[in-house]
């Protein structure tokens, strides 16, 4: 069944291409990944997993599937879809796991300087490949990008948790569906990017009202290529709950990053990130841990094409 998905996306993805792709602008690349995570499970126990992706691009669109493994064998399947038309970007994706469970449809949009967009998301709440259980949420994206480098964004969720999602740019995690479609979660950003600094800002509501917030900023230079930032997070006390720090930092192929998570009693965790690319190939790792020892380590390869 996945194999007849795929074939169908990449048919799809061809057919949709402007014509004006299909001649000398014509582009078709990709990339091969697999990544392992293993995470302690206390007292003596150790659960690994491991993604392979896989990321064909034709033009302007692209196919992206990611199959993820377990000791026990097959445990979700992800496909997804993108289209990108200049002023509109189009995204789909579905996730079987191993029965279907999840359909998502986003739409962006540029109309300078105001940006906006929508998703839909369809999700089965019930056990893995019991009777379904469907429920619906809708997220509404506005924006404002000027030219100055200030930005505000505004998400709106409507049967959907965990907005903060969209904007952490990490693969690992995305929104949840709520059980039910009604008013869920409001999340605001604004900020500030220059060339060598920014700054920025997010708070979300739900309808008991403020509930979290987070502000950072980071200054970067070019030469060498290093950067600094800092992170506080508050989740509804008198002060704020947690506070990171990281320093990154590139002498080409390598690139380094640490991230420290202090809280009111000092140190939390600790996350080393290592990169090393060359020739269209990336090999990278993340170790985080505590005093107690490693909480997750993740290693992988990505090869480009």
């Amino acid at each position: 069944m996945k194999k007849n998905l795929t074939m169908l996306a990449v048919l799809a993805a061809v057919a949709l291409l402007p014509a004006g792709t299909m001649g000398e602008e014509f582009r078709f690349g990709g990339s091969l990944g697999l990544e392992f995570t293993f995470t302690p499970v206390p007292p003596a126990d150790l659960d690994i997993s491991s993604d392979i992706t896989l990321s064909l691009s034709f033009g302007n669109a692209q196919v992206i599937s990611r199959t993820r493994l377990t000791l026990d064998g097959f445990h979700q399947a992800w496909l997804g879809f993108g289209l990108d038309l200049s002023v509109l970007h189009l995204e789909t994706a579905m996730r079987f796991d191993p029965c279907f469970s999840m359909y998502r449809l986003e739409v962006r949009g540029e109309w300078c300087p105001a940006e906006f967009g929508g998703l839909l998301l369809l999700e089965n709440l019930a056990p893995i490949c019991e009777p379904p259980d469907y429920t619906v949420g809708v997220v509404l994206d506005l924006g404002l990008q000027l030219t100055s480098g200030f930005w505000l964004r505004s998400l709106t969720g409507f049967g959907v948790w965990d907005l903060y999602y969209l904007v952490d740019e990490l693969a690992r995690t995305d929104i949840s569906a709520a059980p039910g479609w009604w008013f869920e979660e409001q999340l605001l950003g604004m900020g500030l990017q220059a060339e060598c600094f920014s700054v920025d800002s997010w708070i979300l509501f739900t309808d008991l009202g403020l509930i979290w917030a987070r502000l950072s900023s980071s200054y970067s230079w070019s030469q060498p290529d290093v950067a600094v930032g800092a992170s506080l997070w508050w989740s509804g006390g008198w002060m704020f709950d947690t506070a990171e720090l990281f320093v990154s930092g590139t002498i080409h192929p390598v690139t380094l990053r640490s991230v420290t998570v202090f809280d009111l009693s000092g140190f939390v965790m600790q996350e080393i990130d290592v990169e090393v690319t060359f020739s269209g190939i990336t090999i990278y790792s993340q170790t985080v841990f505590d005093f107690l020892g490693l909480i997750q380590q993740v290693a992988g390869i990505e090869l480009r094409f």
